[in-house]
Formats: structure tokens, C-alpha cells, sequence
């Protein structure tokens, strides 16, 4: 059954723990079994931990950010939001059109109760065992509030003017 299947993630994970894609369907595979939300999370949290910071690890975030809203886990998913923003990875600006989405949308839970205080923050950090492996300038940026990400997220980009070219020359 799907437990076995599980079991061929486990075992092909243990050879190949830095394929973003092996982990991304051993994700999905487990939503897909109905496994206990906290054990599921705690799978995406090592799933995370292991390579979230993978330029290619979008998919990876966006399912646990699935995850977390699916299961109206609105703190949680500020939490997972907040952390997906500070990663460099291809689909960064899909993670904040996701942000802009939640805030902007018809069923948007209030943005407050997207957000952590300090200590709340801490303690999901404790709760995933992610304090000790950022450095102290990636904590500081991963504690900057959502809210703060929400105002640049929402903030208009200013067009740009077109320029005048009066002749072919110029462009040489």
C-alpha cells in the first residue's frame, strides 16, 4: 500500500538526500496518504532544512505552503512564507505574487493573523529545530515582519519612460 510506497522515498532519499525532486514527491506522496498533520509538517520541515535553499526548490515550498493553507494554518503558513521569501531560488517572484494573492484575496485571513510577534516567531523555530542553523544576518532578515514584506510585495512599480532616439546613430 502507500505505506511501502513511502517506504521506496525513504530508502531512495538515503541515497540521494540532495535531489530537491525525490523530495518534492516524497511530499506529495504523503499528503496524497493522509498521514497526521504534524507529522507531515515535521516531513516538510526536514525536507526544507535539507534543500529549501536549492535554487530549484520552489515546488518544495509552494506544496508546504499548500499544506499549511489547506490546513488554515495561517501563522504557520506567515512562517513558511517569510522564510521561502529570503531563499534565492527560481521561483521567488511566484512566492510573492502567492503572498500578494493571500493578502489581496476574497478569503485572505486578516494579515495580523498571518503574522508572528518575536516570540511566537521563536517559537515555530523552536518547534521546527531551525534556530541554530542560520547565521545571524539571515535570522535578521527571516525576523523582519510579513507585514513588511506585504508593503514591498503591494508597493507600485514605477513605470518606465520610454526613451527618444532622434536618430540611427545613437544606437551605435
Amino acid at each position: 500500500g502507500s505505506e511501502s510506497g513511502l517506504n521506496v522515498y525513504v530508502k531512495a532519499l538515503k541515497l540521494a538526500p540532495a535531489c530537491v525532486d525525490l523530495w518534492v514527491h516524497y511530499c506529495q506522496a504523503a499528503v496524497s496518504a493522509d498521514g497526521a498533520e504534524d507529522g507531515l509538517r515535521e516531513l516538510f520541515e526536514k525536507a526544507v532544512e535539507t534543500v529549501g535553499s536549492d535554487w530549484r526548490a520552489f515546488p518544495l515550498w509552494d506544496l508546504y505552503m499548500n499544506f499549511e493553507e489547506k490546513n488554515r494554518r495561517w501563522k504557520r503558513l506567515g512562517s513558511v512564507l517569510r522564510r521561502a521569501m529570503v531563499v534565492p531560488m527560481e521561483g521567488l517572484p511566484a512566492v510573492r505574487i502567492r503572498l500578494r494573492a493571500l493578502v489581496l484575496g476574497d478569503a485572505a485571513p486578516p494579515l495580523e493573523e498571518l503574522c508572528c510577534d518575536d516570540a511566537e516567531s521563536n517559537q515555530l523555530d523552536v518547534e521546527s529545530n531551525r534556530t541554530q542553523s542560520y547565521d545571524p544576518q539571515v535570522r535578521q532578515v527571516m525576523t523582519v515582519s510579513l507585514a513588511e514584506h506585504v508593503a514591498v510585495s503591494l508597493a507600485p512599480v514605477a513605470p518606465v519612460a520610454p526613451v527618444a532616439v532622434e536618430s540611427e546613430e545613437e544606437l551605435e
